[in-house]
């Protein structure tokens, strides 16, 4: 008789896999972010299913897992941290979007809190992360590699080649992000695991160091050179517990060999390029009041105004890009509609910004209380693998922290995975430091707790999994608009609204796309009722503000009108759409002056045919009524002269923009030149009588 065949399923290890190689592996070009959405979907699924069974398990045997753990403070105040991110919904512009901000921000929660269930197991566990780190490691190291090769076959590689080098990751900033990330991980693998795996971590470490320094990204090097300082600071303070005979030498050749790697892919990269680049980037490093680097301090000076308006609940989560535009666009890039700030480029300003003053203080406390777990770890454990272990993770997690004050990795999940990783494994080692019965308490009420969790990680499945779909329709849709298609845009739009999803990702209502196809389909009573609905979704939205003016213009309500293009030249006061609006409203009105001034503010920042269109219409009225005016029938006459030419109205409009003279003082002036340089009809004497009477005042 065959016996039977049982499978035993170890959870932790397939809780590690799925973690490691497959979440931060999902991509689809499907959504607009290949790697945002589906990852976002992907985790919160892959906590559902792990809550799940874990709940199924801890019910029928509750002494089979110890939950007492989640009570560390690190656990606490992250869990503090989203109680006040979730406060803020109430307190948003838009809540379906801070709804779906902050159901991403628990399923991160959630899954920090399984990791450290999963790693208060068996100690086998770290080292299986470990592994599977540098495995993942060399996949993104050769997907890198194999694109920097693909990339120098076609260009030289410079700063603006290196943008196409990104593996697995939206951008190169976030591949760079992830590389380094992966470091703690590879370093801690030299020094506690043994052969093959060590020579596999050996390879993992140099392979991300090089490509680090090929990307180009410097919040990564500050990062590498802040988490340098971190590891040697602390081997100086615990010299006692590292430096001996054993120890001593091992330290030495990694740093030498660190050394090596650093000076390889700098001359690596000078034979494929120019290592000039790299200076330039090390001098933007320090040099913050230019290019990249002046445009975030300025978001994050609009930022903390922000705050100042909302320094207890914040603008809400995820309302930060919409919040922003009301603080001023004019100089930066978003001036002219085209590019749409999402982010301050600071994590510890956005959760400000949107989460209040008691967010932030959670927000920091975690990553305090985390710091100061791996400093006892180091200073306490006897453990030898477990001292390096948390030297890494240490150094690690402040490299982390600068780069969240320059960039914005709370927002991507791989990033949190590894994130989680970090800080599950300072709880856990800290934990296991305390006295026998100090971690003991009261046990959680299994079953009630863990059902409301399970609902939670429910919904934001739910959630996370619509708004996936929803990203798919609005990627067809963007792209019927591309090719014109109005019908096939208002089809997608409407499949892609639902009560989570109102914007897209970059900030834009679906509400807008919709009432802009209807507009353009000629139905323009539909498309201002979308319109209005886009108001509601993003009230500070450039191209929603200016379409729903036009659209109230269209129907008769122009002070209503008047007052939409007003708030949009508020936020921008060069944007070329509303000015033109503006200037077409009043010249209707008959207000030609005021018209003038609209386009006097656009400047030569607008070149079209409309633009020329409103120029001539403006001036040839100013001119004809500047010539009606004049009580001097011959300098009327050679006014009149210029009206004639639209050309030389639109010259001497121009002249007017460089002097800053009233374009009626410099027509004057062109009229007296006239008569007096060319006409000779005028001598000098008349010349300045005319000046006298007419610019007394200048």
């Amino acid at each position: 008789m065959a016996g039977k065949f049982t499978i035993r399923v170890d959870l932790s290890a397939v809780f590690i896999f799925l973690s490691v190689l497959v979440i931060p592996f999902v991509y689809s070009t499907a959504v607009p972010d290949p790697s945002l959405s589906p990852r976002v979907a992907a985790i919160s699924l892959f906590n559902l299913a792990f809550i799940a069974f874990l709940w199924a398990q801890l019910v029928k045997n509750r002494d089979w897992m110890d939950l007492n753990i989640l009570k560390k403070r690190a656990v606490v105040f992250y869990a503090a941290y989203v109680f006040f991110a979730g406060i803020s919904v109430f307190y948003s512009i838009n809540s379906s979007e801070a709804v779906f901000e902050w159901m991403k921000t628990l399923t991160f929660f959630l899954f920090f809190c399984l990791a450290v269930i999963h790693f208060s197991g068996e100690k086998e566990n770290v080292t299986r992360l470990i592994r599977l780190i540098v495995i993942f490691t060399l996949l993104i190291s050769a997907r890198g590699f194999f694109e920097i090769a693909a990339v120098t076959r076609q260009y030289q590689f410079d700063h603006q080649a290196s943008y196409f080098i990104r593996a697995f990751s939206s951008n190169r900033n976030l591949f760079s992000e992830m590389l380094f990330l992966t470091l703690p991980f590879s370093v801690s693998g030299v020094f506690m695991l043994k052969k093959g795996w060590r020579i596999l971590s050996v390879a993992g470490a140099l392979s991300a160091l090089i490509l680090i320094v090929f990307l180009l990204t410097r919040s990564v090097w500050l990062a590498l050179f802040i988490s340098m300082l971190t590891a040697g600071g602390s081997i100086i303070i615990f010299r006692r517990l590292f430096f001996h005979p054993g120890l001593s030498q091992i330290m030495l050749r990694g740093s030498l060999l660190l050394l090596i790697v650093l000076v390889s892919g700098i001359y690596l990269f000078s034979r494929i390029s120019n290592a000039e680049i790299i200076k330039k980037q090390l001098f933007w490093v320090k040099n913050y009041k230019y290019g990249s680097s002046l445009e975030r301090t300025v978001l994050w000076e609009k930022s903390i105004r922000m705050v100042s308006d909302h320094p207890f609940t914040g603008v809400g989560q995820g309302n930060w890009r919409i919040a922003i535009p009301a603080y001023g666009l004019e100089g930066m890039r978003s001036e002219s509609g085209e590019v749409l700030f999402q982010r301050p480029h600071n994590d510890f300003i956005w959760v400000l910004s949107e989460n209040g003053i008691f967010g932030l203080i959670f927000y920091v406390l975690l990553f305090a209380v985390a710091l100061y777990y791996g400093f006892r770890i180091i200073k306490q454990t006897p453990d030898k693998g477990d001292k390096f272990l948390a030297l890494a993770l240490t150094a690690g997690l402040t490299g982390y922290l600068t780069i969240a004050m320059l960039s914005f990795p709370k927002e991507r999940v791989e990033h949190q995975v590894f994130v989680a990783f970090i800080l599950a494994l300072l709880v856990v080692k800290s934990s296991g430091l305390n006295p026998p019965g100090q971690n003991a308490g009261s046990r959680l009420k299994i079953p009630a707790a863990l059902s409301l969790v399970w609902l939670l990680a429910a919904s934001a499945a739910f959630i996370s999994v619509s708004r996936l779909v929803s990203e798919v329709h609005i990627n067809r849709g963007c792209r019927f608009r591309a090719n014109k298609d109005y019908t096939g845009v208002i089809s997608e739009m409407n499949k892609a609204a639902t009560t989570f999803t109102t914007m897209d990702a970059f900030s834009t209502p679906l509400a807008w796309y919709r009432g802009e196809a209807l507009f353009l389909l000629g139905h323009q009573e539909e498309a201002l009722i979308s319109f209005r609905d886009a108001f509601k979704a993003n009230p500070n939205h450039l191209h929603v503000l200016n379409n729903l003016g036009t659209a109230l213009e269209l129907s008769g309500e122009r002070t209503l009108a008047k007052r939409y293009y007003s708030k949009g030249l508020e936020i921008s006061p060069r944007f070329s759409e509303s000015l033109l609006n503006m200037c077409a409203l009043l010249y209707n009105e008959k207000k030609y002056d005021s018209a003038l001034i609209m386009l006097k503010r656009a400047g030569d920042s607008i070149v079209s045919a409309r633009h020329e269109r409103f120029l001539e219409a403006v001036l040839g009225r100013i001119t004809l009524q500047a010539e009606k005016d004049s009580d001097d029938r011959l300098l009327a006459k050679t006014i009149e002269r210029i009206s004639n030419d639209k050309s030389w109205m639109i010259k001497v409009f121009r002249r007017s923009l460089k002097t800053g003279n009233p374009y009626r003082q410099e027509l004057t002036e062109e009229a007296i030149y006239l008569l007096e340089s060319v006409d000779s009809t005028i001598g000098s004497d008349q010349a300045i009588f005319y000046r006298e009477k007419y610019f007394k005042n200048r």
